[in-house]
């Protein structure tokens, strides 16, 4: 007992020097969020309790675990935190659902997913308004090679979407489940202070952006794995009330972003990092695919696809386990390997996003999405530490920011460093994001020394990955399983832009670009 106290001493007085130390070499351009971090310390401090769940609050620092979460001190005793003002707060209120309400919504949720997959219409704003538009008989003619005026077209992106009458899942799926049958608008969230909504895809970069939003409103421990804290579910959309719902979908202030992968490398990667039990996902991540989906053993890549491209007719029960759960690309399928295209609407709504970008061109695509305040006020001040590999669960669930001193140079949200090899993007399970020779880093932040070279999170990979895994029929499945994210991803993997949802869905579709034509017509 003597020997474990004096050892814990022995501990404390380390950390306090190193706590010492790390204040007296601060970059004087270190935001709040990038100071160290102390779990024990009272300035490590939790959102004010109507603000999260209440059995978190009761937790102390130490005993947190795997939902650790420090925030700056602001937290501590601001009744309205993280947001900027009372009015801000209520209108971002979490909906509560009672018993009556949450049987209605698995309800309409169960019916929707029940239909497998979306009509893909592309653009059913368009339609529905077009349908509704008197047109004078003179201007009769429906020819898509008529000119037509793109500014007025882009009033009616943003006009007439009803997710809860489209044939979609509703909002709010995702708060029943988290799987399969969670909804297309599962992975939507918020930035209020750029009026972003960006559409998260899993396999997509969704664990990135999900800490640069924990990131935005003062979490320290932004770099932990931020999927199981608590508080980055106060700005998803699925969580906020039907009105807000609504409202954020019809604003032409809001804008919406997201980014699409190489259906081919997205799905690899899933069958690595969930599947195939490997040095980053252990055993008991792939135990778990292997007991939901019943295979006594870790599928090959080959079963894997095989499975998904075995199509069903109903959507399995949430009971027990089987095979028929990994059947099919729909809506019952895991957001793993579920079509990009069924993410937040664009099966219904593509006009509405405006920034369609490409993993391709992660780091210009993201400094375009978040110009002017987000990137000014954070996304240049995010950093991470290409060196860092998390060494079991607390480092994953408390990292804390990482180690600056003067001098050094920050990275920048998605930008990588000037001395990392750039013939492909930082992936995940060394599945590479095949990144465009003249995609480069951006200056660097501040002066001083570059970062040092290293391993990110997730390895780095080449196209030897995908050749030693995929057969030319396995691409083929691939290429027919996906084919509706293949229209999409076809269409801006060597764009060096964004590209707008509208240009898109008119190239699409035919209907799309008559619609278009009559809409823009019409109005003038």
């Amino acid at each position: 007992s003597s020997s474990s106290s004096s050892s814990n001493n022995n501990k404390n007085n380390k950390n306090n020097n190193d706590n010492n130390n790390n204040a007296k070499h601060q970059p004087q351009n270190q935001t709040e969020e990038q100071q160290p971090i102390d779990h024990n310390h009272p300035k490590c401090c939790h959102m004010p309790d109507d603000q999260t769940d209440e059995i978190l609050l009761r937790m102390k620092p130490n005993h947190f675990c795997w939902h650790a979460i420090c925030h700056t001190p602001r937290a501590c005793d601001d009744s309205i935190y993280p947001f900027s003002d009372p009015r801000q707060k209520e209108y971002f209120r979490l909906r509560r659902y009672d018993k009556s309400e949450t049987r209605n919504l698995r309800n309409k949720c169960d019916e929707r997913n029940g239909r497998l997959v979306p009509p893909y219409r592309w653009c059913a704003q368009w339609l529905v308004r077009r349908d509704g538009l008197k047109m004078d008989e003179d201007d009769g003619d429906d020819s898509t090679e008529a000119p037509f005026n793109a500014t007025e077209l882009e009033r009616y992106n943003h006009q007439n979407i009803e997710p809860f009458e489209a044939d979609l899942p509703p909002p709010g799926c995702s708060i029943l489940s988290q799987g399969g049958e969670s909804g297309s608008y599962q992975n939507l969230i918020l930035f209020p202070e750029g009026k972003l909504a960006f559409c998260g895809i899993p396999k997509v970069g969704i664990t990135q952006w999900i800490q640069f939003l924990r990131f935005t409103f003062g979490a320290r421990d932004y770099r932990a794995h931020p999927h199981s804290k608590r508080d980055q579910r106060l700005l998803r959309f699925d969580s906020m009330r039907e009105e807000v719902q609504l409202e954020i979908l019809n604003d032409p202030e809001w804008k919406f972003a997201v980014f699409f992968r190489d259906p081919e490398e997205r799905l690899l990667s899933a069958y690595l990092d969930k599947v195939r039990p490997n040095s980053d996902n252990d055993d008991e991540v792939a135990n778990h695919f292997k007991s939901e989906f019943n295979f006594t053993e870790s599928p090959t890549f080959s079963e894997f696809v095989e499975a998904i491209a075995t199509n069903r007719t109903r959507c399995p029960t949430g009971r027990g386990s089987g095979r028929d759960k990994l059947y099919g690309a729909d809506w019952c399928a895991d957001p793993h390997w579920r079509p990009q295209t069924m993410s937040c609407g664009i099966s219904e709504f593509l006009p509405r996003i405006s920034y369609v970008g490409s993993m391709n061109r992660i780091q210009s695509q993201t400094r375009t999405v978040l110009k002017g305040h987000l990137w000014e006020k954070y996304g240049k001040y995010f950093h991470w530490d290409p060196k860092f590999e998390a060494e079991g669960e607390e480092d994953v669930c408390a990292t804390p920011p990482p180690k600056l001193k003067v001098g050094d140079a920050l990275i920048g949200f998605q930008q990588r460093p000037p001395d990392l090899n750039r013939s492909s993007s930082c992936s995940d399970n060394g599945v590479a994001n095949r990144q465009p020779q003249n995609e480069v880093s951006p200056p660097a932040i501040s002066d001083g020394r570059k970062s040092s070279a290293g391993a990110h999170h997730h390895a780095t990979g080449s196209q030897s990955k995908l050749d030693r895994f995929y057969t030319p029929r396995l691409r083929r499945l691939v290429r027919e399983i996906y084919r509706k994210d293949y229209e999409v991803w076809n269409l801006i993997r060597n764009e060096s832009d964004v590209v707008s949802g509208s240009e898109l869905a008119m190239k699409i579709s035919g209907s799309c670009k008559a619609a278009a034509v009559h809409l823009a017509r019409g109005a003038n």
